[in-house]
């Protein structure tokens, strides 16, 4: 009896010595004040800053209030369309390899037009106008637009803004086929205010990017038209019941190296302030579609007083996400995966009047299977096992960019499940799981991509 009272004691001293061994050795990291903590986190790319706000309770709470602050930048999702009959949308994190589900109850009945970094570009159609609207899912903020008539229900395909709705003193372009005039708006200005530029009728797309509008037409030649002066003119045009002209400037751009494949969809993205040109290529496929060949990309240069598009053999840490709707730019570095050089794509249209509502449809041939991947400019080659194909009759998806600070919510949504984070370093295969992924949950029915060559 004794003796086992003794043991008893001697095992406890033992444990509260271990105890004291193991504080002394391996300090409280949650105890860390939260200006170290907050520094630490402002050396991390974002997917390490969000694995840092997970070790503990402390760190979270430092993340929330210090990051949110600081952090502009987030992830890219891809967020399906097709499902206007449910409030919530499922996303694609491509770089997690995660398959979310948003809430987004405002696009309830309604489609999804586009997206400008976080915001969603929301169409509701009524008996003769469409209500319009931006809505962000993060933050739960809300933009009425004006309502526009026929022409925006049927010919207009892209809405194009010049900088965030979060800010103040932007503007709102809408970009149609050919022989439909632009329509602009800016906060402040009642009505969409309609102009028929020469020279603009036969524009491809549009990016904004320092203050100017950039058009591109399928000759590769610039329209420029500055963002100031577009204000400008609906304001004048606002005091006068009609739109002042605006200052339009055409550039003919030099090209050394035109590209000569066709077919070509050609994509102008804005990236650390410049403009950048993405040609996808493509070739058919059984003689039933077309699906992507190769990628070759240009930067617009100014020597003096002429423009030229400069071949780009290398884009260096960064990594575009292009869309029919709207492409970004990220830095590789910056998100913290090892994919610097590469081209996200999914299936696009070869027009920009389709959309989900209007009177015009895709035709059979016109458009993609789900031709979906990776490709790297390293090598001309598409990243292995990342390429999918699927359903003709899916609406392309869109990009949307899910802010840092929002992963640190937990009441805003929940992970539908998520895959293994093998592709977050390596790059490769991401999109070809989550595509998998979401055969399982969405019955996509995906297909391996078919062989393609190097070019």
């Amino acid at each position: 009896m004794c003796s086992s009272l003794v043991q008893d004691k001697q095992k406890k001293a033992m444990e509260i010595k271990r105890k004291k061994a193991c504080k002394k050795h391996f300090p409280d990291w949650a105890g860390l004040p939260d200006d170290i903590v907050n520094h630490i986190s402002k050396k991390l790319p974002v997917l390490s800053t969000l694995s840092m706000g997970s070790v503990c309770k402390s760190w979270r709470r430092v993340m929330s209030e210090e990051v949110s602050a600081t952090r502009k930048r987030g992830l890219p999702w891809l967020m399906l369309r097709g499902q206007n009959d449910s409030g919530v949308r499922a996303c694609l994190s491509v770089l997690e390899n995660k398959v979310w589900n948003l809430e987004v109850p405002e696009a309830l009945g309604g489609y999804l037009w586009g997206s400008i970094e976080d915001w969603l570009i929301v169409v509701k159609l009524n008996v003769f106008k469409p209500d319009m609207f931006f809505w962000n899912p993060f933050s739960k903020t809300k933009v009425v637009l004006p309502m526009e008539n026929y022409y925006c229900k049927n010919y207009y395909g892209k809405m194009v803004l010049s900088a965030s709705p979060n800010k103040g003193n932007y503007v709102v372009l809408l970009l149609g086929g050919v022989g439909t005039p632009i329509a602009c708006w800016t906060p402040g200005v009642r009505t969409w205010h309609r102009q028929c530029l020469q020279g603009l009728l036969g524009s491809t797309d549009v990016v904004g990017c320092n203050g100017y509008f950039y058009f591109i037409t399928r000759d590769f030649n610039i329209s420029m038209v500055g963002v100031k002066s577009i204000i400008s003119a609906m304001k004048q045009g606002e005091a006068a019941s009609d739109a002042s002209a605006l200052e339009l400037h055409h550039q003919r751009i030099e090209m050394p190296e035109r590209p000569t494949w066709k077919p070509v969809r050609l994509y102008l993205v804005e990236s650390c302030g410049e403009v950048l040109l993405v040609c996808r290529f493509f070739e058919d496929f059984e003689g039933v579609c077309r699906v992507t060949r190769t990628f070759e990309v240009f930067k617009l240069d100014v020597h003096r007083d002429r423009m030229v598009w400069t071949k780009m053999e290398s884009l260096g840490d960064r990594v575009l996400f292009i869309g029919t709707s709207d492409s970004r730019s990220f830095s590789a570095k910056e998100l913290g995966v090892d994919i610097p050089n590469c081209i996200y794509f999914f299936n696009d249209f070869f027009t920009n009047i389709w959309t989900e509502w209007g009177h015009f449809s895709p035709s059979p041939g016109s458009c993609s299977f789900e031709d979906w991947g990776v490709f790297s400019l390293d090598g001309n080659r598409f990243i292995p096992n990342s390429c999918n194909r699927g359903k003709k009759e899916s609406f392309p998806p869109i990009w949307i960019t899910a802010p840092t600070w929002w992963y640190f919510n937990d009441s805003n949504c929940k992970s539908r499940s998520s895959l293994k984070r093998k592709a977050q370093t390596c790059g490769e295969g991401g999109l070809n799981r989550c595509g998998t992924h979401l055969q399982t949950h969405l019955k996509m029915n995906l297909n391996p991509h078919p062989q393609r060559k190097r070019t």
